[in-house]
């Protein structure tokens, strides 16, 4: 299983990982410096690397590298084209 991270602001994929740990912490922190500059819960950096504070602006979703990520089984849709 790995993991799939996208920012709740901006809507991009930030990263993709075989699990969270503080790199991938760090990683995101300095995405949402950039992205939400304006949060004043991120002046602090030592309280950003807080995994709860950090990880409330991202959507994770796992997912098993080995299955197909064609995009017509994930629409569930036949390409059209």
């Amino acid at each position: 299983m790995a993991i799939f991270v996208s920012c709740r602001h901006c809507k991009r994929p930030v990263l993709t990982a075989p699990r969270l740990a503080e790199r991938e912490l760090v990683r995101l922190s300095e995405h949402l410096a950039v992205c939400d500059s304006d949060d004043p819960s991120l002046d602090d950096l030592s309280m950003v690397l807080s995994a709860d504070r950090v990880l409330r602006h991202f959507r994770v979703v796992e997912f098993d590298e080995g299955a197909s990520t064609n995009r017509e089984t994930l629409n569930r849709e036949p390409h059209a084209g």
